[in-house]
């Protein structure tokens, strides 16, 4: 059973929910910990601040224990992770991806409200808002010509985080 140490989770904070109701879950102190799990989301950081606040996480724990630490932001770069951290973010390139980073979907923590089931006519259906870039336009254009897929897609030319003055 995997030893993990993380601080204090506020009440109504869901982020480490599939951590703390695993069946693998121990609660350890960080000396016997197995995995350090650093429960504060990085949000909507450019580069700099990233990095800054990497270098904060990595002093606060042993270099000995691998810190599990989450990133939700639009910065796509390759960012210098030192080797204690696993990296779980949004925004990440498959290029700039390095060993101890791993892909994060969108996390909709602010959703107090259960999504309501949809109903499928079992048809898979494929969906993105964001960013079009050149290669996710050819992707995004494959979806839409397969019968086999419905797809939902809503491509901006520019992204402003969320876009929450949008008419759709």
């Amino acid at each position: 059973m995997l030893k993990i140490f993380h601080h204090d989770i506020p009440k109504d904070y869901r982020l480490l929910d599939f951590v703390i109701y695993s069946n693998s879950y121990n609660y350890a102190s960080l000396e016997d910990c197995d995995l350090i799990v650093h429960n504060e989301v990085l949000w909507g950081l450019e580069k700099k601040d990233l990095n800054r606040a990497l270098a904060e996480i990595v002093s606060q724990y042993p270099s000995s224990k691998k810190t599990l630490v989450f990133i939700v932001a639009d910065y796509e770069e390759k960012l210098p992770i030192p080797y204690s951290l696993i990296l779980l973010r949004t925004s990440l390139k498959k290029s700039t991806r390095v060993f101890n980073e791993l892909p994060l979907p969108d996390i909709w923590s602010f959703y107090q409200n259960s999504f309501e089931v949809h109903h499928s006519d079992n048809v898979p259906c494929v969906g993105f808002c964001g960013l079009a870039s050149r290669p996710r336009r050819k992707l995004i254009k494959t979806f839409q010509r397969s019968p086999t897929i419905k797809s939902n897609f809503i491509c901006r030319d520019k992204f402003w985080g969320g876009s929450p003055h949008d008419k759709i």
